[in-house]
């Protein structure tokens, strides 16, 4: 059986950090929720020729194991020790390329973050919308509600269930975001957004936002973000955004590569055929 690694501690949780349970949210897709091992930081010794990670800053966590990655990032350029069985079908942005290329040898395609993929999953409610809303860190929170008290009714929770984050994010025109994951989400669904940063808590600074950028050909790091709504929101519309179709190239990038390392990780499991998408259900990353 294949299993899939998020870098997370509760892998049956239906709430939590939205960007860690998106892998698990992918397989549920294309492989059925009972077809598939979940596994987690306290799995990583279980990490195998047949586990696949698929979204978040993962590959520091498997790049020592025989497993496949594909649309994982690294969170800052440290030197790490690779196995020569690991197998990268995928990365999230050139910056993790880069340095899995000089520490490694080994070259994997940038695809991007599947994040993208929530859009394909969950469609985005029409509805009358705000001008800015955000999407905040945790470790952030504590000192967005110290400095923007006004503003709490505003958050986007990204730690809420997928449906319930979606319908959150649709409620806004604009979205100021500390959460890697809350500009990819945005990005998905064509919103505006802008990283920027609020306290220092979190963790690999701008390397993932830089790495995470560059899959569109945009070099963005993070900025403080501003005293004011009107800045903030004057901020996020003078950002680069990617264009939808950069956006979709990538989903068809990410939908094709996803499929092809679940199924070449059952082929090193087990030997068995290589696995399909299951194609009931709402909505589909397919």
């Amino acid at each position: 059986m294949v299993s899939v690694y998020a870098h997370m501690t509760p892998i049956h949780a239906e709430k939590g950090n939205l960007g860690d349970r998106m892998g698990f949210l992918i397989a549920d897709r294309m492989l059925g929720e009972n077809a598939y091992r979940r596994l987690g930081m306290r799995q990583k010794d279980d990490i195998g020729p047949g586990t696949v990670g698929i979204v978040g800053s993962l590959v520091a966590a498997m790049c020592a194991t025989p497993g496949t990655v594909v649309g994982g990032g690294l969170i800052n350029g440290a030197a790490r020790t690779y196995s020569p069985d690991v197998d990268f079908r995928g990365v999230r942005g050139f910056l993790t390329q880069a340095v899995i290329v000089r520490d490694s040898g080994k070259h994997a395609p940038v695809i991007g973050d599947p994040g993208l993929l929530l859009s394909r999953m969950i469609p985005l409610p029409l509805r009358r919308r705000k001008p800015l809303g955000f999407i905040i860190h945790d470790v952030d929170r504590d000192e967005f509600r110290a400095r923007y008290p006004h503003m709490e009714d505003c958050l986007v929770d990204n730690y809420a269930p997928e449906a319930e984050f979606v319908d959150q994010l649709s409620k806004y025109e604009a979205i100021a975001s500390t959460s890697l994951h809350g500009c990819v989400f945005s990005h998905a669904y064509g919103i505006p957004v802008k990283p920027f940063v609020l306290t220092d808590k979190v963790f690999g600074g701008d390397f993932k936002f830089r790495d995470y950028y560059s899959s569109y050909g945009i070099d963005l790091g993070r900025d403080d973000l501003p005293a004011t709504v009107e800045q903030i929101r004057a901020a996020v519309l003078a950002c680069p955004q990617p264009t939808r179709d950069q956006v979709a190239g990538l989903q068809d990038k990410q939908r094709i590569a996803i499929l092809d390392a679940l199924a070449a990780a059952n082929r090193r499991a087990t030997g068995a055929k290589p696995v399909r998408a299951t194609s009931g259900g709402g909505g589909s990353a397919t």
